[in-house]
């Protein structure tokens, strides 16, 4: 990558930041960091990468990011920055959260600003992103399982171009473990789920559908297109959901899914 682009990608997470609310002093730093992450005469140290900072969502707690990575800048902006998790459509108090791709912990971070009282489940297979996961949510109630989720319980082989973009592969890969998330799901009422699995989701959602409790949230990120897109709609709604697109960037979107006990 050459200077310029770098300097362009930390400006842009600098950005981010600004927008949303970090302080001032984080800021400055973050721009340090990451200049010299891009800097060929690494002029500061090159490890020290980790920025603790605390967006306005989070009312007062805090995230650690790492600013060498292109795949935490584009996960703050979009949880912090672009909202793409509008936890104010989730009406009721969650027993329990699910976060199935947990990437560095973000989501389930603002999660539990949200909802304080909620433990939370989260799914992440890449072992660098689950040393980011523990640490982001250590303050939290919270229990992290270095794993993929799919539809059966088995070994499988995962890949990832980015820390965001890690997914199941059916051909060479670093070896991870799979489990059965409807095996994994907890017989609770209330619940609000997040699945952004890189294209899982596909078979993932109809596997899980008929043991969702009767109030249940959803925010899904589907990976195939329009037309797989409208069969996970149809058949959310065909199981008593509400369904709404928040975002679309082809071939991915954004839907949010609302069941509510009568």
């Amino acid at each position: 990558m050459s200077t310029l682009s770098s300097f362009a990608k930390r400006a842009r997470l600098v950005a981010a930041f600004i927008a949303s609310g970090s302080s001032p002093g984080q800021w400055l730093r973050l721009g340090l960091l990451g200049w010299s992450r891009g800097n060929p005469s690494g002029w500061l140290p090159t490890r020290v990468g980790a920025v603790r900072v605390s967006p306005t969502a989070l009312h007062g707690r805090t995230v650690v990011v790492d600013v060498t990575d292109l795949g935490h800048l584009v996960s703050f902006e979009e949880i912090f920055v672009l909202k793409a998790y509008d936890l104010g459509r989730v009406p009721f108090q969650p027993h329990v959260i699910v976060d199935c791709g947990a990437h560095a912990g973000f989501f389930a971070a603002l999660a539990a600003a949200a909802f304080p009282h909620a433990p939370i489940v989260a799914f992440e297979p890449n072992p660098v992103n689950v040393t980011w996961l523990r640490q982001n949510l250590e303050s939290h109630r919270a229990t992290v399982h270095d794993a993929a989720v799919s539809i059966a319980n088995r070994h499988g082989n995962f890949t990832a171009s980015d820390s965001n973009a890690g997914r199941l592969t059916a051909g060479a890969g670093s070896p991870v473990r799979v489990v059965d998330l409807r095996q994994q799901l907890p017989s609770l009422p209330d619940l609000l789920l997040k699945m952004d699995v890189e294209g899982e989701e596909a078979k993932l959602l109809p596997h899980v559908l008929s043991v969702l409790p009767a109030r249940c949230a959803l925010f899904i990120e589907t990976h195939h297109g329009p037309a797989a897109r409208q069969q996970l709609s149809a058949a959310l709604a065909a199981a008593g959901f509400a369904v709404t697109q928040v975002r679309e960037r082809e071939p991915y979107a954004d839907l949010f899914a609302l069941r509510s006990a009568a």
